[in-house]
């Protein structure tokens, strides 16, 4: 197993292949950098931090991991509003025991950020941000009761299914980086995520049988 401090090291010396010139590239090449340079633009809108610096696995794993990071304390933020929208009790259950979740994953994140001596850059996950705050609006706009708690469901599984996306990409990149430890801590947050999306599947059905018993009615206010 490689010594991660090792693997810090040697990880980003040399991105180009032996044998291999960077002068002489051809129209091909000149355009596919320009395309790389569109999605890395992309990215720093998507995350709302600065773009990578060097075109390494261990810089993206790095920013990806700030990516995941934001995204949890987003959640934090944010969730305990839709919270105050939920009228299911067991909606309102699971919703706590999550946000619960969500401090503990921040929290083992924060340790990864130290064992790789990182520093947690400023900044905020827009694609959580703009997924909860819309929750909450859309919620907002509807009657408290089966319909309002369904949507609210719908989102947080949408949050829920980009953190497992998230965490699954980290897990594998921390493999072949050689950080086996943190692949595990990833692993502990990849796996309570899978669970709780689980639970809100099995929370759906009955949830959603609710919500049908409301045809004919008006859910949102005027």
């Amino acid at each position: 197993m490689t010594n991660e401090t090792e693997t810090q090291t040697n990880i980003g010396k040399a991105d180009i292949a032996p044998g291999k010139s960077q002068t002489g590239r051809s129209g091909k090449l000149q355009m596919q950098d320009k395309e790389r340079s569109s999605l890395e633009k992309a990215h720093q809108q998507n995350s709302g931090t600065k773009p990578m610096q060097s075109n390494s696995l261990k810089k993206l794993f790095e920013k990806e991991l700030e990516v995941v990071y934001h995204s949890e304390k987003q959640l934090i933020k944010i969730l305990p509003e839709i919270l105050g929208l939920v009228s299911h009790p067991n909606l309102q259950k699971e919703f706590s025991h999550h946000l619960k979740q969500a401090g503990i994953q921040k929290e083992r994140l924060e340790h990864i950020f130290h064992r790789l001596r990182l520093d947690k850059k400023g900044g905020k996950s827009l694609s959580m941000e703009m997924l909860l705050e819309n929750a909450k609006k859309e919620m907002s706009e509807l009657e408290s009761g089966a319909v309002r708690d369904s949507l609210a469901l719908i989102e947080l599984q949408k949050a829920v299914h980009f953190e497992i996306s998230l965490y699954g990409s980290l897990i594998d990149m921390a493999e072949v980086l050689g950080y086996h430890k943190i692949a595990d801590f990833l692993d502990k947050s990849l796996a309570e995520e899978e669970d709780t999306d689980r639970q809100h599947s099995f929370i759906a059905r009955n949830l959603y049988n609710q919500a049908s018993q409301q045809v004919g009615k008006e859910p949102y206010r005027h």
